[in-house]
């Protein structure tokens, strides 16, 4: 058995020096033409980054959106690593040998903004190091979600700051519902065009919330080495997590939750159980119902949803580096960048409800454009 473990995180490591040599260096062009790589907000916590992926496939339950098949989820990890030399560079959008799941979705969103191909380099790199050592420790985990129509790496810069700070983040890509899926490494590309099976709103949501839940409960399975140093008593949902109440009922029945930040999905209705502090994080123009429980409810000025992840941020870059597109990337994430705000908040709720850290946050007056609420 710890044969066949080795031989699988050689082939995975070969496959991910492979696909480095092949991409370009963050900052660095040559042989791109004139390609632009953006970049994520410099880290500034006391570990370095680690990153692996996985394929689950949950056997229990058939896949809504395509029945004849079992569960797949495809997730990353983000993690604690030690200090010292870390070769093994982690892109952005793709990871190791997923570079089909980009050629699939980059040409409509390039069309998208009046962007030509090799104009923008999707696959930048990231401050996170694939396979870098674990550092010791015990570290409260995260669970962040895509939702409709996006991808796990919409938070990228999110779970690369966690990760940072000292938490364990599994970021979800929920297959079908998710932009565009690449099963690593059966090297699979499944996109919601793919579906076989119309899957309603209430479903997707319910459905989300069992993939998260299957992933909390199979850190193991994801990597044992993670799975030693990540504290299940300590567990923070982030992202589109589906607060409809039965997907609500869901994630809070599972030991160890102790806060939702809900980023872009404001719940509706009742929640299964309203004594698990919520955060809530919307644009402004959001029309926001009555939430139960909810701890603190942040709005924010001119953004929208796609502008509260990491679009905010990457998109924005290649607006200053293509004017041209400036027009369509207002459309898309409004005039505010809103990247530094959610960051700011998810980190200080996250580290006072399973840490017991506050850092002001919360009762310091809030920048412009910016409300908290009770």
């Amino acid at each position: 058995m710890l044969r066949n473990h080795a031989v699988a995180t050689i082939a995975a490591v070969g496959l991910a020096v492979a696909t480095m040599l092949a991409m370009p260096a963050h900052g660095r062009t040559s042989g791109w033409h004139d390609t632009f790589s953006p970049s994520l907000p410099y880290l500034d916590g006391p570990h370095q980054v680690g990153a692996r992926r996985k394929l689950l496939t949950d056997e229990s339950r058939r896949d809504p959106w395509a029945p004849a098949e079992p569960r797949h989820v495809m997730v990353d990890v983000h993690y604690p690593a030690t200090a010292g030399s870390m070769s093994l560079e982690h892109y952005y959008l793709s990871n190791a040998a997923t570079e089909l799941g980009v050629l699939q979705w980059a040409p409509d969103r390039e069309k998208q903004f009046g962007l030509v191909p090799d104009e923008v380099n999707w696959l930048f790199r990231t401050h996170g190091h694939e396979w870098a050592p674990i550092a010791d420790g015990r570290y409260p985990v995260v669970l962040l979600s895509a939702g409709p129509g996006r991808r796990r790496t919409d938070w990228r810069s999110l779970a690369e700051e966690l990760a940072g700070q000292g938490y364990v983040v599994v970021s979800v890509d929920h297959s079908y519902d998710s932009a565009v899926v690449e099963l690593f490494p059966t090297r699979r590309v499944v996109s919601p065009a793919d579906a076989t099976t119309n899957v309603s709103a209430a479903v997707a949501d319910d459905n989300r919330a069992r993939d998260l839940r299957y992933v909390a409960t199979h850190l193991a399975d994801v990597d044992a080495d993670v799975a030693r140093v990540a504290d299940l008593s300590r567990i923070g949902f982030v992202g589109w997590v589906g607060l409809g109440t039965r997907a609500s009922r869901i994630l809070t029945a599972m030991p160890g939750v102790r806060a939702i930040a809900a980023i872009g999905a404001v719940p509706d209705g009742a929640r299964g159980d309203s004594s698990t502090p919520l955060l809530v994080l919307a644009p402004r123009s959001t029309r926001i119902p009555s939430v139960p429980g909810a701890w603190r409810v942040v709005t924010m000025d001119g953004t929208t949803e796609c502008g509260l992840t990491d679009d905010g941020i990457v998109l924005a870059e290649i607006a200053k580096a293509y004017p041209r597109t400036a027009a369509a990337v207002e459309r898309e994430i409004g005039t505010v960048p809103a990247g530094n705000a959610v960051h700011r908040y998810v980190r200080a709720f996250l580290d006072l409800q399973l840490r017991g850290l506050s850092d002001g946050a919360f009762e310091a007056r809030p920048p412009a454009g910016i409300t908290v609420s009770r």
